[in-house]
């Protein structure tokens, strides 16, 4: 808060008190300052969209790289010609969804992403 502000604001409140009374406006000012704090509580807790897609995509991406961390998976995706690459880590992940606790592997999009963002294609 500027300090031409903070003048303008404690000008107010003195105006306030003034013209209600002390006890009105100790009242008042008590409630204007919950007011504040409950706008600030809910922008807090108000979800922030983007980063939640962030925390999706990184899951995801986490994923695909444990899968990677497989060794004879990995040789078998770099021996793939680079269309196949995709396809051979679903089928892995489809194949083991319990082992990494998943219901459904990522779509190919997300794969091939992921696989040009580490180098393997």
């Amino acid at each position: 808060m500027t300090s031409a502000t903070h003048e303008s604001t404690s000008l107010d409140d003195a105006n306030r008190e003034r013209r209600e009374g002390s006890v009105l406006w100790g009242k008042t000012k008590a409630l204007l300052d919950e007011l504040v704090s409950l706008r600030a509580k809910v922008e807090r807790l108000t979800p922030n969209d983007a980063h939640a897609r962030n925390c999706k995509t990184q899951q995801k991406e986490r994923l695909v790289l444990l899968a990677l961390d497989n060794d004879r998976l990995r040789l078998e995706v770099m021996n793939a010609t680079w269309c196949r690459r995709t396809k051979i880590v679903r089928d892995h992940l489809r194949e083991f969804r319990e082992r990494y606790g998943i219901e459904k592997p990522p779509t190919s999009n997300t794969v091939k992403k992921v696989l040009i963002k580490h180098g393997y294609m």
